[in-house]
């Protein structure tokens, strides 16, 4: 191979399967200082050693000599106090294979143009106040059309408005997700881990208050201090995305826990998460949501609230659509998503939330190739 190997990747590689140096080097057969020299660039792994690595982490030798993926913002965690260093590094690298994913995948579809409202300027996010999120958050619901009704499904309205969403399991319960701008697409990533519809409704609207909120803000910006500041900002954003302040103050006579579950299904929203926006729009005052929380406790919601099991969680179709669309009309066949998309089957499925083993059906149909250079997900 004339291209250089790129030690970035094998880092990234490592890390994305949670494997330390050491676990590597018994896997494999050479010594941890050989593979810090391959990390630090001080030498290359020659062929033997590269297959070896390859095989390991489950990636064609010919990923390692691409370049590396740089986000144009700050990556945004959810739960950073409790995720794990190593939690937060894989769902950093699965983002950043996402949008290399939707990079190869725009050779051959047209995704759907960003459509979001402006973001405030560094200056004006570092100074935001409530009302002022409440705005965006109102706003954007305006510039969507969706004016104070219920969402019926954020997931698709997001990809329908050019953010790139993948959920799938982490394998972590402290991981909710995490956001950032790459290039001049915002992407998400959530843990499906908890299996709950309104958790993950809330997750992705949270990470879409970074993106609307946070896009120009610095790694300083973000530091531990300001961390939980800006974790609340998009917090804020959520609650009043989902459910406008002005929606609530016309919902409810009486706020009790059964009155507000009787509004969840319609709205998508766990009951703990209406407290909070009751609490916001001055329906309730601290006492009365101390009560209404202690009552959540009395009654076990705090942790699985009625209805969690019978709402059907939302699923990202994008990347599914995307690649049915290839297979079925534009003369590729599944070896070539493969190839192609240069990422393993396994991987490849759960980024775009195929079922799994849909990459390995040998089944594969003689297609005709198709004149158009394009195809477009409408």
């Amino acid at each position: 191979m004339n291209i250089k190997f790129n030690p970035l990747r094998l880092i990234e590689a490592r890390e994305a399967r949670g494997i330390k140096q050491t676990a590597l080097s018994s896997i494999i057969g050479y010594s941890t200082t050989s593979i810090s020299k391959w990390e630090n660039g001080h030498i290359e792994p020659d062929t033997q050693s590269l297959d070896a690595i390859s095989s390991a982490l489950g990636l064609p030798m010919e990923w390692f000599f691409q370049p590396s993926l740089i986000a144009s913002s700050v990556y945004h965690f959810r739960s950073q106090s409790a995720a794990t260093k190593t939690a937060q590094e894989i769902a950093r690298i699965r983002l950043r294979w996402t949008a290399e994913f939707a990079n190869k995948l725009v050779e051959w579809v047209d995704l759907p143009e960003v459509n979001l409202i402006p973001s405030p300027s560094r200056e004006n996010a570092l100074n935001l106040t409530n009302d002022e999120i409440e705005s965006y958050a109102q706003k954007l619901r305006e510039h969507l059309g969706l004016g104070v009704n219920p969402i019926p499904n954020i997931t698709q309205l997001l990809e329908a408005s050019g953010i790139i969403i993948v959920c799938e399991e982490s394998g972590f319960t402290s991981m909710d997700g995490v956001s950032a701008w790459i290039g001049e697409r915002p992407y998400i990533w959530t843990a499906s881990d908890k299996a709950s519809c309104v958790r993950s409704r809330f997750d992705i609207a949270h990470e879409l208050g970074h993106i609307i909120l946070h896009k120009h803000l610095t790694a300083e910006d973000c530091n531990s201090m300001k961390h939980k500041k800006i974790e609340d900002q998009a917090h804020l954003f959520a609650g009043c995305f989902l459910m406008p302040p002005i929606s609530i103050s016309s919902l409810f006579r009486v706020i009790t826990l059964d009155t507000l579950l009787a509004q969840k299904k319609k709205w998508g929203v766990s009951v703990g998460a209406m407290i909070s926006q009751c609490s916001n729009a001055n329906l309730i005052d601290e006492d009365q949501t101390l009560r209404l929380r202690k009552n959540m406790s009395f009654r076990k919601w705090r942790t699985r609230e009625p209805y969690d099991d019978s709402m059907i969680s939302e699923k990202p179709i994008l990347f599914e659509k995307s690649i049915r669309l290839l297979l079925e009309h534009g003369g590729f066949k599944k070896t070539d998503i493969i190839s192609k998309f240069g990422l393993p089957r396994v991987d490849i499925e759960k980024l775009a939330a195929l079922p799994n083993g849909f990459l390995s059906d040998s089944t594969d149909q003689e297609l005709v190739q198709l004149r158009r250079t394009n195809l477009k997900i409408v």
